[in-house]
């Protein structure tokens, strides 16, 4: 929306449009919405509008980090570990039973999981990205003997599933996690 309106005042524009008004992205005052494709100049022209843009997928990659970052050097040297703080990771979701992903009591790290997806309750990965950035931030090492640590390996970790098990999503669902984020900092 155009500085000083707020996206609510679109619901009976797209409406007249034929168009649907979905999910609310208060962190950038707009909305995500369905429209005929033949309606989308009369909205984009609209003074109260600033922007339109279309809800782009987005897709998890697989690859591989290559460079190091020193992480092992300050863990030894300096005594930072994670201990305290809370990452969140927004992917895939998270396999949180993995035993690198485990507290050192038995617990598990895993403290808030939100599914932007299929809306379901209890964490899971059906795609396996979000599981490989988990460890690669909060590893702890258990299946390699401490070999292959996370950056941080006693960070607690929040997870917000925005790709579905073939790593696509939308950006509307990205922006409403990050949303999420700020709402509980």
């Amino acid at each position: 929306m155009a500085p000083g309106h707020a996206a609510s005042e679109l619901n009976a524009m797209v409406e007249a449009l034929g168009g649907t008004i979905g999910r609310r992205l208060d962190i950038i005052n707009a909305s995500v919405v369905e429209l005929p494709a033949r309606a989308v100049p009369a909205l984009s022209g609209h003074p109260r509008v600033a922007h339109v843009s279309i809800d782009r997928g987005v897709v998890g990659t697989m690859e591989r980090t290559s460079a190091t970052i020193g992480a092992t050097t300050v863990r030894q040297t300096l005594g930072y570990d994670g201990a305290g703080v809370g990452v969140a990771i927004i992917d895939s979701g998270v396999t949180p039973w993995h035993d690198d992903l485990a507290a050192g009591d038995g617990g598990q790290r895993v403290v808030r999981f939100v599914d932007f997806v299929r809306n379901r309750p209890n964490p899971y990965d059906d795609y396996g990205h979000g599981t490989h950035v988990a460890g690669t931030i909060a590893g702890n090492g258990f299946d390699s003997g401490g070999a292959r640590t996370g950056i941080a390996p006693r960070a607690h970790l929040m997870v917000l599933k925005v790709l579905d098990d073939k790593g696509n999503g939308r950006i509307s669902d990205v922006i409403a996690a990050f949303d999420y984020i700020l709402r509980r900092s």
